[in-house]
């Protein structure tokens, strides 16, 4: 499913003074259109400001995230989970699309998930559609919630799209060694951290370009019936601000925890801590 994306602003160049296209009659009357104040004025006015507003809010990182299609308002509850803690996670290294087990408070925090959302999901529990990465750690965390839930793990799509915002050539690597191995590299990286690209990586907004269509097509579905997607902690950001139409540099201060998920209804988000 494609994006619901709006058309470019037109921009309307009135003719000179006289000039008329080929095979036209000058009509009787006064020339309302170009008069100042005018309609065609006054719309190319009002065109060159739209363009000029969404120029540069661009180059400001806001206008990258479009709001969603009206499907947003879903009916059933789209649940959000990160995976959780993983050895990786435990000693600071960045894992991107690279992989590392959960710890031992990792797969408690992935059976909390699974007691939590049976919980609040109470007999809606049972319809659930169940979408996660195919990375190991998720894999691990989703396959102990639905556990927990009572939900049957074989019925759960393994889909790319939900898989991390890779660092590229950084992927396994700590941010201390990363600004060794290219001073000034992490500071350069929080200046503009929604448009940075890691060398051989992915940005925030490349990475919400690619999951935006996912999201539309597993909202609309949330008419039907609730989702819960599991993923990571900066695609998890990327989701929710996507489906909140905030603006990237909000996108990439959202908290990504793994004692807690998120429940996407209505249009709202609501943080749900995990019971354990």
């Amino acid at each position: 499913m494609r994006p619901c994306l709006p058309r470019p602003a037109l921009l309307l160049r009135p003719r000179p003074q006289g000039a008329r296209r080929a095979g036209t009659r000058r009509l009787a009357g006064p020339r309302r259109d170009l008069q100042p104040g005018g309609g065609v004025q006054a719309g190319c006015r009002r065109a060159r400001r739209l363009h000029a507003a969404r120029r540069a809010a661009l180059r400001q990182g806001q206008a990258a995230v479009l709001p969603l299609r009206r499907a947003a308002v879903n009916a059933h509850p789209v649940f959000l989970f990160r995976h959780g803690e993983t050895e990786w996670n435990a000693s600071g290294r960045i894992q991107g699309r690279l992989d590392s087990p959960l710890t031992a408070r990792g797969r408690a925090q992935a059976r909390a998930m699974g007691l939590t959302l049976k919980r609040i999901a109470g007999a809606a529990c049972a319809e659930i559609l169940l979408y996660a990465s195919p990375l190991g750690r998720v894999r691990e965390t989703v396959t102990l919630a639905a556990e927990a839930a009572g939900l049957d793990i074989a019925h759960c799509r393994f889909d790319a799209t939900l898989a991390e915002v890779t660092w590229g050539e950084w992927d396994g690597m700590t941010r201390a060694e990363i600004d060794h191995r290219t001073p000034g590299a992490m500071a350069e990286r929080e200046r503009a951290k929604w448009r940075h690209l890691p060398p051989g990586g992915e940005s925030y907004e490349a990475a919400a370009r690619r999951v935006r269509p996912f999201l539309d097509a597993v909202v609309a579905s949330a008419a039907q019936r609730p989702v819960a997607l599991f993923s990571h902690g900066a695609l998890g950001r990327v989701l929710r601000g996507l489906y909140m139409a905030l603006p990237g540099e909000k996108i990439v201060d959202l908290d990504e925890p793994q004692d807690a998920f998120y429940r996407l209804q209505a249009g709202a988000v609501a943080r749900i801590d995990t019971s354990g």
